[in-house]
């Protein structure tokens, strides 16, 4: 990684000037390598070469229209190129909030920050979901088919065949990975958000399936605390498409766990298909 690591500290100085490397060795993400730089002034800034253009395209996207409506409660986009996948953030103090610290009022914090996200811009009909729903799921469905029982397959189509009769919903910004993993404490315990790369407009439920499935499940008060912050609770439509949308879920971790050898997602996937038994 040393020469790539020259190339982000490269990348970061036409925009920072003279840098240093904040840490070492230099760490990754599920969409590409990160390196932290230190400013001659010293404030710190993370570079990121992503490895799919789509990825980069969102991330870039949703840094320059959507994160502002946070504030200082997400990243700032400092600089981007096409061309290597590249761009340029400042850093968040802080730690991941999963597992650690105030989870019930991690929530009711991530709960504001996302329905400032999902405010960001006005609804818009999606006429394109059907059409997208039917890509994600066939070939999430082919990677899955080893391990897929005959159960499983018909507690999917239920599910599927619910979002299906959507049709046209609307949508608008979402993060579509926002679960503690991706929200950062810092050491006054104020909740920042990370990591936009699925972040793009689609039907907003979809950002309470993980919640609902991964974590509320056995910890109830949680998800009041996130509505709490939220400011409104689901409406019974919203609430079936969010479960709905675990039949989307419960496919991607089971073929990525699979993939990978990525124990833990597979077990995500199993718990979400029997919890789409239980809850028919």
């Amino acid at each position: 990684m040393p020469d790539l690591t020259s190339a982000l500290r490269r990348f970061a100085e036409q925009a920072l000037g003279p840098c240093e490397l904040a840490t070492s060795p230099p760490g990754s993400t599920d969409s590409g390598p990160v390196v932290r730089f230190r400013s001659s002034r010293g404030h710190e800034y993370i570079a990121k070469r992503h490895t799919a253009i789509g990825k980069h395209a969102r991330e870039v996207h949703a840094y320059r229209h959507w994160a502002p409506a946070l504030g200082a409660r997400a990243a700032r986009l400092v600089a981007a190129d096409l061309q290597t996948m590249t761009m340029l953030i400042t850093a968040l103090p802080g730690h991941p909030a999963d597992g650690t610290g105030n989870a019930r009022d991690h929530h009711r914090q991530a709960g504001a920050l996302l329905r400032l996200l999902h405010d960001s811009e006005p609804a818009q009909p999606l006429p394109g979901f059907q059409r997208w729903l039917d890509d994600r799921i066939s070939r999430w469905r082919d990677l899955a088919a080893p391990i897929l029982s005959a159960g499983d397959e018909r507690i999917i189509e239920h599910h599927l065949t619910g979002l299906r009769a959507l049709g046209i919903p609307d949508g608008g910004p979402g993060h579509f990975d926002f679960q503690p993993r991706n929200w950062i404490v810092d050491q006054n315990g104020t909740l920042h958000v990370i990591d936009f790369e699925h972040a793009r407009i689609g039907l907003p439920a979809r950002d309470f399936t993980r919640l609902h499935f991964r974590y509320w499940a056995s910890h109830p008060r949680l998800r009041d605390d996130f509505f709490d912050g939220y400011r409104r609770q689901l409406t019974a439509d919203e609430q079936q498409a969010m479960i709905n949308c675990g039949a989307i879920d419960a496919l991607t971790a089971l073929a990525r766990g699979t993939q990978t050898g990525d124990s833990t997602l597979v077990s995500h996937g199993r718990a979400t298909l029997a919890r789409l038994r239980d809850e028919g």
